[in-house]
């Protein structure tokens, strides 16, 4: 959960860069600088809150354009948003309030969204963007 300011701190005491960075990711909150930066020192992102949490009301899970995604390919939306994090570089943590849900979160291996679905996904701009958990990292020290 570091900003940039907080990974250049690391570099500075000489550390190198992190081998894994466990961060929120989903489609409403992606920082593409940040996941950009990881891609070209080779640091491993640890996705979590990729389905948004029950405390938001499920709001990823219900988003329409998600569920359209879903339908269309005879998946369920987690399914969709777990793969969107996957397609996107990460390993991902996902949790599930029943066993069911815990065995469909594994199965996002048989398909592959396509570019305009990734797109799609991509597409909610900078200004935009939701966090779901906690504060921003950028405003934690």
């Amino acid at each position: 959960n570091f900003a940039g300011k907080h990974l250049d701190e690391v570099i500075a005491y000489g550390y190198g860069p992190p081998a894994v960075h466990q961060m929120e990711l989903h489609p409403l909150w992606h920082d593409d600088d940040l996941l950009s930066r990881h891609e070209k020192d080779g640091t491993k992102i640890q996705a979590f809150g990729c389905l948004g949490g029950a405390h938001t009301g499920a709001s990823l899970l219900r988003q329409p354009g998600f569920r359209k995604i879903a339908d269309r390919r005879g998946v369920t939306t987690a399914q969709v948003l777990l793969r969107w994090a996957v397609q996107r570089g990460a390993s991902v943590l996902a949790g599930g309030s029943k066993e069911a849900h815990l065995v469909d979160n594994l199965k996002i291996f048989g398909f592959e969204l396509g570019v305009d679905e990734m797109d799609f996904m991509d597409s909610n701009s900078q200004e935009a963007m939701k966090k779901m958990y906690g504060p921003l990292p950028s405003d934690i020290l």
